[in-house]
């Protein structure tokens, strides 16, 4: 029984210290800006680059390994946007990260078909996902363009 307790203990003290250091880089890493540039359209649709700015205010270089999300355009998905190679975030740093999109004309046009339906053309275009760094999930949410 005294094993089991002091099993039970270390783990939760365990747990506590796991808690915070996640928390901590989970204040620490953020979206500071999001930007569109190299904006090509074409039949096949619509490709641009996006530009995210994720900024560190720790102490400690962290490294991004993975961001999954989307750009949408109000409550519409209009493309998915993946990491394609992990980066390291300096300390107290600043570092660009590039994304390359694509949105099939198809699927363009059925979003603004949406749109016109709904009566809704008037939102905001926003990024929105996850970042993945040392095994911590961070959410966020940052508009390209705010209307």
């Amino acid at each position: 029984m005294d094993k089991a307790l002091k099993f039970l203990g270390i783990g939760a003290l365990v747990w506590l210290v796991l808690k915070n250091i996640g928390n901590s880089i989970v204040s620490k890493l953020s979206l500071s800006k999001v930007k569109i540039q190299n904006v090509n359209i074409n039949l096949q649709g619509v490709s641009f680059k996006i530009i995210a700015s994720v900024q560190n205010n720790s102490q400690i270089s962290l490294p991004l390994q993975d961001f999954k999300g989307f750009v949408m355009y109000g409550q519409s998905v209009l493309t998915e946007v993946t990491l394609g190679s992990p980066e390291i975030i300096a300390a107290q740093s600043i570092v660009d990260i590039p994304f390359n999109s694509h949105i099939p004309i198809n699927q363009l046009s059925n979003t603004i078909i949406s749109m016109i339906e709904s009566g809704q053309w008037l939102n905001s275009l926003y990024l929105e996902g996850t970042i993945y760094s040392e095994g911590i999930s961070i959410p966020v949410s940052k508009a390209i363009i705010s209307v």
